[in-house]
């Protein structure tokens, strides 16, 4: 589950609940492995995971974004700027993605 404390109200709210086993006959929406580093940055969380993806969720509407996948190994950290998603991962390597689709603009190999 990720939740989102509103640092003005004091209030915790929960904004994605994780995958309960047979719950989504489509496939999980989630993460399937430990969520493993987080990053909010405006009204987007960006979640990165040992199933080796990251998923970047919309905080208003409740809704995943998009999934980014192409690291190797566990993503390990995340960070959001004004136009871009760089990733580690334990993989070695570092990706540059386009923060509003996912897409992948460059692979840094470590």
């Amino acid at each position: 589950n990720i939740y989102v404390n509103d640092i003005q109200n004091g209030i915790t709210n929960l904004v994605f609940r994780g995958e309960e086993e047979g719950k989504n006959v489509e496939g999980p929406q989630g993460h399937v492995s430990f969520i493993t580093c987080l990053h909010f940055n405006i009204n987007f969380v960006y979640s990165g995971s040992m199933d080796k993806s990251i998923m970047c969720w919309d905080v208003d509407k409740g809704e995943r974004v998009f999934v980014a996948a192409g690291h190797d190994g566990t993503v390990t950290c995340i960070h959001v700027d004004s136009w871009k998603m760089v990733s580690g991962s334990a993989d070695t390597n570092v990706i540059v993605w386009e923060k509003y689709t996912g897409v992948m603009l460059r692979r840094i190999l470590g």
